[in-house]
């Protein structure tokens, strides 16, 4: 009988508990109270809860405090909490309750069926992650008490997984074994031999062979090897698999009957292995007492009877072993000639591999499914493409392969938590499954990205059916930490085979017009076609030239003059393509393609590259300025980035005040611990840190209380563009000018085309600008010839 699931409730008032155990009592949970923060810590000691419910106001310890020893302990850091409160609304204070550790936040009073649905969706992913978790050390167990030893490899001979019998084989403990390299854990001698095996199985042979060696552990004389390669669905070896058995008994056996068969009984009797033997006609004359437990047949139901079994001398077979009354097994034959009575016959040994393969089973499940949803993964989706291929061919059915993107999920995930974003995913997971026919299959690549492949399709267009399912069924609006949210579906479709001949040409032609999709509008389906065709070589001979652009560092920085009302401030580093037959190339042809690929090496470039631009103007013209470059989200959460800055920096002799890194609010949201553990060092050293393009991402306030490091706003082009044409929008331009003055931040204006717009900036306040109306980004070498015009330009603006 599988135990209830238990849920702590924590309130100081009493009559409170009272309401929430009333809820409660409408679903299959035990309830146990606690009315302080300490009660429900000792409670933790008793039980094992898959749910919190902790009010926030409590004397002594609040249910902040005590979410943080709760997160702060390994046997209770992994119980969802759900905070609860009628006083502390304020978004600071929810803020707070998910930054120590809440995946959701009510406010009371509390609506019943609104808590119930929220609390169903926790149960059930604790009883998957519990599922999952037995599942595993189920296999685990398995693997550890099978009498065979399990070690894999990858290709570079380094172990994947071992079980403990093997080593205990090897004189290590499991976790000493994992990624070390298959000549530093076993013997020399041992691996003298198993090399050449190694090396056959990685080129795509079977390998089986018993092994004879001194240096084995001590009882083990014998030992028979089977090496496998590990062939994913491509074709591809992509490790091996050995499966070693102990064979001393069944040799010492054989050896035994090869001398003589005098005391022959007595050794076999001792066997855990089946043992027959076998006259010249394969009628079994003799069993020993374990081929009875192993087939559940008495020994004289054997004697006379001819042995069916497959009879190769020196070979290993499976074979079913079918027991009356019970489950068949799986067993592992091995035959070998031998004399007998005077006579020539057969030594038949037969051992029970059954867990051995169920072991192997479970693997395969792990190995072929999503943990989080059940969904299959891509291993299962290409082993069921390499089948339904095989049928499409037979019959001349169509197979659609759609990939499947949730928009937008990266804001649900960053907002709202990894936890309510797991949920969001099962959620989507089990809406795609109950779209589909029987026959189609689901499967989830990692992240948000899910595949359907739709199989035994008449027509092409038949597809169109299958897609416009799933995407109307993902519009129904979602629960998500007590917000009801609407979350799109975009989705390409590729067809084979006239889209593609394998899995990856599929997915790649799926994923372009999963592209085109969104680049559309998002919330539909598109169809790869001659059009995308053509925009997908274009992106591919694009990605070879950015490739070859790197290595030959063909790009060059350009700088925008930054001014205040009177002078140059600073020079914002801007990267151009110095393209071989294309000429100069802006940002906005190669850039995106270009933070697809190795983008932090060029960013790297660009900050040295722009402090030694800055040294040398300061060492001709004597003006102190500083210069801004612009950093991506995974250069701007490198550990080593602060240690970077700091060397270049002192490597041309400036300092640490003349180099200012500009950075987006999207950036952020973002592996946050090291985003502000990077943002801190930098700023300590001096470094200006600049929140670009402000005012239009979601939460650009939020992030400047988060953030204190941030000592420059700049307003983007879109306001300054647009603060002319109406009251409001001008009130919202000078709101953000106030803003800034208001925490004592530096306020740029970027994009200042008109004199009007200066002339507007300017009476607001806004002391700092950069645009067209003085000049465009140059190259470095124009900067000096340039002066003098923008000082006029200037001149004439402040008169």
């Amino acid at each position: 009988m599988t135990a209830r699931q238990k849920v702590l409730i924590v309130d100081d008032r009493k009559e409170n508990l009272i309401a929430l155990r009333q809820v409660l009592s409408d679903i299959d949970v035990e309830v146990i109270e606690a009315t302080s923060g300490n009660d429900a810590l000792t409670a933790t000691l008793e039980h094992k809860f898959c749910l919190a419910i902790l009010d926030v106001n409590m004397p002594k310890m609040d249910g902040y405090e005590l979410a943080k020893y709760l997160r702060g302990d390994d046997n209770t850091r992994q119980i969802p909490i759900i905070f609860a409160s009628a006083e502390y609304t304020e978004e600071a204070q929810i803020f707070k309750g998910y930054e120590v550790g809440g995946i959701d936040y009510i406010i009371k009073p509390i609506v019943p069926a609104v808590l119930l649905g929220k609390i169903r969706i926790f149960l059930e992913l604790a009883r998957s992650h519990d599922k999952a978790i037995k599942n595993e050390q189920q296999l685990r167990f398995v693997s550890d008490h099978v009498p065979v030893m399990i070690a894999q490899f990858d290709n570079d001979k380094r172990f994947l997984f071992v079980n403990k019998p093997y080593a205990l084989m090897v004189g290590y403990r499991v976790d000493e074994i994992i990624g070390q390299y298959a000549s530093d854990i076993m013997s020399e001698a041992v691996f003298l031999e198993m090399e050449a095996y190694m090396d056959a199985t990685l080129a795509g042979e079977f390998n089986d062979f018993d092994l004879t060696l001194a240096v084995l552990p001590k009882g083990i004389d014998t030992v028979n090897v089977r090496v496998s390669p590990n062939i994913n669905a491509s074709g591809q070896v992509t490790g091996l698999l050995t499966a070693i058995s102990d064979i001393t008994k069944r040799k010492k056996v054989e050896q035994s009957l090869l001398k003589s068969t005098k005391g022959f009984k007595e050794i076999v009797a001792k066997s855990d292995d089946a043992i027959l033997v076998l006259d010249e006609g394969n009628h079994v004359v003799y069993v020993n007492p374990s081929a009875e437990e192993i087939f559940q047949r008495k020994s004289e139901s054997f004697i006379n009877h001819y042995f069916g079994g497959p009879i190769i001398d020196g070979q290993y077979t499976e074979i079913d072993i079918f027991r009356k009354g019970k489950e068949s097994g799986i067993g592992e034959l091995h035959s070998v000639e031998c004399m007998w009575m005077g006579g020539p016959g057969n030594l038949v040994t037969v051992r029970d591999i059954t867990e051995r393969k169920e072991a192997e089973l479970g693997l395969m499940h792990l190995a072929h499914t999503d943990q989080l949803t059940g969904l299959a993964n891509r291993t299962a989706l290409y082993d069921s493409f390499m089948r339904e291929v095989a049928t499409a061919k037979r019959t001349g059915k169509y197979i659609a392969v759609m990939m499947l993107d949730l928009d937008k999920f990266k804001l649900i995930n960053d907002t709202y938590g990894h936890e309510a974003g797991d949920r969001l995913l099962m959620e989507c997971a089990q809406r795609i499954k109950d779209s589909l026919r029987e026959t189609d299959i689901a499967a989830r690549l990692g992240g948000d990205e899910f595949v359907v492949m739709a199989t035994n399709l008449d027509t092409a267009d038949s597809a169109a059916a299958v897609a416009e399912k799933i995407t109307k069924r993902m519009q129904d609006p979602f629960v998500i930490v007590n917000n009801n949210c609407s979350i799109t579906l975009s989705c390409g479709v590729a067809i084979y085979p006239k889209d593609g001949a394998n899995m990856e040409e599929l997915l790649a032609n799926a994923d372009a017009a999963l592209m085109r999709g969104k680049a559309a509008g998002r919330n539909q389906y598109q169809f790869y076609d001659d059009a995308i065709h053509q925009l997908t070589i274009q992106a591919r001979e694009l990605d070879n030239e950015l490739k070859i652009a790197i290595k030959e560092k063909q790009f060059v920085l350009y700088f925008q003059p930054q001014f205040d009302n009177k002078v140059i401030v600073s020079a914002e580093a801007l990267i151009r393509w110095n393209h071989p037959s294309k000429g100069l190339l802006y940002p906005d042809s190669f850039l995106s393609a270009l933070m697809k690929m190795d983008f932090k090496e060029v960013e790297l470039w660009t900050i040295s590259k722009g402090l030694q631009m800055l040294k040398a103007w300061q060492d001709k013209h004597k003006k102190k300025f500083h210069v801004s470059v612009n950093l991506s989200a995974p250069t701007l959460q490198d550990p080593n980035l602060p240690a970077y800055v700091d060397a270049q920096v002192k490597a041309v002799g400036l300092n640490h005040e003349n180099l200012e890194l500009e950075i987006t609010e999207g950036m952020l949201v973002e592996n946050a611990t090291q985003t502000s553990k990077n943002l801190t060092l930098l700023s300590e050293m001096g470094v200006s840190i600049a929140l670009d393009d402000f005012g239009v991402g979601y939460s650009s306030m939020v992030y400047l209380l988060k953030y204190p490091q941030i000592s420059t706003l700049k307003i983007d082009c879109k306001f300054v563009w647009e603060m002319e044409k109406n009251a409001r929008n001008l009130a919202i331009l000078k709101s953000i000018i106030d803003l800034g003055h208001a925490l004592n931040m530096r306020i740029v204006a970027e994009g200042v085309e008109t004199p009007r717009q200066f002339e507007l900036l300017n009476h607001y306040g806004c002391e700092n600008f950069q645009g067209y109306l003085v000049s465009p980004a140059i190259a470095a070498e124009n900067w000096q010839e340039q002066a003098q015009g923008w000082h006029d330009t200037i001149a004439t603006l402040t008169k």
